[in-house]
């Protein structure tokens, strides 16, 4: 069986494991328990378990989730590509659950379904029907 970790053990790992960005604030008690971290790029706080950060599971929250997000102007370029350049965004992308104004370049028929961009695969839900 291993040697527990000192608290100066643990911290060396999570830096190794995880770089500057997370912050430990609490007192490592072991590999099953929880601890305080905070994030030094925003200052989230949260209580991951200690051997998660170790396995370099535990990061912000908060910026993984701003990290992710594409630029409306890039998300608008992405669904009419999909789409072949037959539909025409005519409003503006506010996030995946709100209405996307459309145009058929076709016919000039106008809709708007709820955009839940999640890459071409939106081509089917915002594609009108034949």
């Amino acid at each position: 069986m291993p040697a527990a970790l000192t608290h100066e053990q643990f911290l060396d790992r999570v830096s190794s494991a995880l770089g500057p960005r997370v912050e430990v604030v609490g007192q490592y008690s072991g590999l099953h328990s929880l601890i305080d971290v905070s994030c030094r790029d925003c200052g989230h706080r949260w209580r991951p378990y200690a051997g998660n950060l170790l396995n370099g599971r535990a990061n912000c929250k908060p910026c993984f989730d701003r990290s992710r997000r594409l630029p409306a102007a890039e998300v608008v370029a992405e669904i009419e590509a999909a789409l072949s350049g037959a539909v025409e965004v005519v409003g503006e992308y506010r996030g995946a659950k709100h209405r996307l104004p459309v145009r058929c370049r076709v016919c000039d028929h106008r809709w708007a379904p709820v955009a839940r961009y999640s890459g071409p695969a939106t081509a089917a839900r915002v594609a009108p029907a034949s």
